[in-house]
C-alpha cells in the first residue's frame, strides 16, 4: 500500500497539475484541508473523487501542530507513507518497484534529492501542461543543498515519520538515499502574480507563536523582496536537462513496452488527439511510456497506441543553433510509410503523413538518419537531432 497525505488551504491554481502528477502514483490520498474558500476542494472532488478530504482539527497553521496532524493520519495508515505540500512534486517513475526492492532489503526509511524549480522564462502557468510530465515542462534549478537548504522528504513504512518541525527531518534511522527518489520544490515555479500572491497568503497565516520562534519566516516576504529572490534563484539556475538525475527521469518509463497504451480515455476528447514532447535520449510522456529502446546514434524506434483512430501524423524535428542543420537523409516511417519531409528553416523540420490508422493500432515510428557525431570526444552533444512534437489527430 501506497499512501500520500497533504495539508492544504487555497491551492486551486497548483492543485489541478499537483493531481494529475500524483493521481496514479498512490493507493490512497489523504487531504487535509485548512477552510479553503477558492474552489480547492471542487477541484479535488472533480480530478481525484477517490480522494479522502478531512477538515483540519487546528484552528491556524502552527508549524507544530501541523506536523502533529500529519503523524497522527500516518498512524492509521498501513504500508509506505509520505506528506508533501502542494508544491513538491515526487519524481519517481518506478516508485512501486522501488519499494518492492526495499522490502526485501529490510529497508524501512528512504529520502532522496530535492531539486528547488525555477521559472527562468517567466512562463508562468502557460509552462505547464497537465498533459505534460513535469520533467518534460520544466527545465531550470538548482540541487536545494547548494544553498544549504534541506528540502527532501521522508518516504517510509512506520508507524509515523516521527519528524522535526517542518517534516524535512526526521528522528527515524536507518533512512536510505536512493538517487531513484527525487523531489521538485515549486518554490520559484511557475513565477506569476498568483503565485506571489499564494507565498504572501501563506505569509499570513503564520501564527504569532512560530514567527517568535523563527518558523516559517520564509514565508514571511514582501512583494518586492520575493522578486528579488526570483531574480538570484534565475541567476543561480542550472538547465536541469543536462544533469544525469534530470536525464534519467526524462527516459524513464514505469511501464513495460507490452504495457503500453493510452490510459488516459479523457486524451480521445483532444483534437490533436496527442502532443509529446521529445528531449534527451527517449520519448517521453505522461500518458504513455513510449519507447522500448534508447536512442543509439542516429537510429530511434518507439510505438505509440492510439484510444480514437488517427487520420493525420505529424512529426516536428530541430536542432539546438549550436549543432548544424538536420541532415537531409534523416527518414521517419510509421509502419513501413515515409513521412512526407518539409524544411521550415534551418533548424525546424516537419514530417507528415495523411493515413488512416485504426484505434488501438499499434504505431511503430522508425527514425534513421546517417548524421555523424561530434569528433570531440569531449563533446556531451549525442544526439543527431531532437523530436520538438508528435500530433496525431483525426
Amino acid at each position: 500500500m501506497l499512501n500520500l497525505i497533504s495539508h492544504i488551504k487555497n491551492e486551486a491554481r497548483l492543485l489541478p497539475f499537483w493531481i494529475k502528477h500524483h493521481i496514479d502514483m498512490f493507493d490512497t490520498v489523504t487531504i487535509i484541508d485548512y477552510a479553503s474558500t477558492d474552489g480547492s476542494l471542487d477541484i479535488i472532488r472533480s480530478l481525484a473523487p477517490h480522494w479522502r478530504i478531512v477538515r483540519s482539527q487546528n484552528l491556524n497553521f502552527d508549524a507544530n501542530d501541523v506536523d502533529f496532524e500529519v503523524m497522527q493520519i500516518e498512524s492509521y495508515l498501513s504500508g509506505w507513507k509520505i506528506a508533501l505540500n502542494t508544491t513538491e512534486f515526487l519524481l519517481c517513475p518506478n516508485i512501486r518497484e522501488l519499494i518492492k526492492k526495499a522490502e526485501q532489503e529490510g529497508i524501512y526509511g528512504l529520502t532522496g534529492e530535492a531539486f528547488v524549480m525555477v521559472d527562468k522564462d517567466r512562463l508562468g502557468f502557460d509552462g505547464l501542461d497537465p498533459h505534460r510530465r513535469l520533467v518534460d515542462s520544466l527545465r531550470y534549478g538548482f540541487d536545494s543543498l547548494d544553498i544549504n537548504l534541506v528540502r527532501s522528504r521522508l518516504l517510509h513504512r512506520w508507524k509515523t515519520g516521527a519528524y522535526s518541525t517542518g517534516r524535512h527531518n526526521w528522528f527515524r534511522q536507518p533512512v536510505f538515499r536512493t538517487d531513484e527518489l527525487v523531489f521538485a520544490w515549486m518554490s520559484y515555479a511557475p513565477w506569476d502574480e498568483a503565485m506571489l500572491n499564494r507565498k504572501m497568503a501563506i505569509g499570513r497565516e503564520v501564527p504569532a507563536s512560530d514567527v517568535a520562534v523563527g518558523f516559517g519566516k520564509n514565508h514571511l516576504r514582501a512583494s518586492s523582496q520575493l522578486e528579488t529572490d526570483f531574480a538570484d534563484a534565475c541567476v543561480r539556475a542550472l538547465d536541469l536537462s543536462q544533469m544525469k538525475e534530470w536525464q534519467r527521469l526524462i527516459s524513464e518509463s514505469s511501464e513495460l513496452p507490452e504495457q503500453i497504451e493510452w490510459k488516459r480515455n479523457h486524451i480521445a476528447k483532444f483534437n490533436p488527439l496527442l502532443r509529446l514532447p521529445l528531449f534527451g535520449n527517449a520519448l517521453s510522456s505522461e500518458v504513455s511510456g513510449i519507447y522500448d529502446d534508447l536512442w543509439s546514434g542516429p537510429k530511434a524506434r518507439f510505438v505509440i497506441v492510439p484510444k480514437a483512430p488517427v487520420n493525420r501524423i505529424i512529426v516536428r524535428a530541430w536542432v539546438p543553433e549550436a549543432l548544424v542543420e538536420l541532415p537531409d537523409d534523416t527518414v521517419i516511417s510509421v509502419n513501413g510509410t515515409v513521412l512526407k519531409q518539409v524544411r521550415i528553416d534551418p533548424h525546424l523540420t516537419e514530417f507528415s503523413i495523411d493515413t488512416e490508422f485504426s484505434a488501438h493500432e499499434s504505431l511503430e515510428f522508425r527514425i534513421t538518419s546517417n548524421r555523424t557525431m561530434p569528433d570531440n570526444p569531449n563533446d556531451d552533444r549525442e544526439l543527431s537531432f531532437i523530436l520538438a512534437t508528435i500530433e496525431l489527430s483525426h
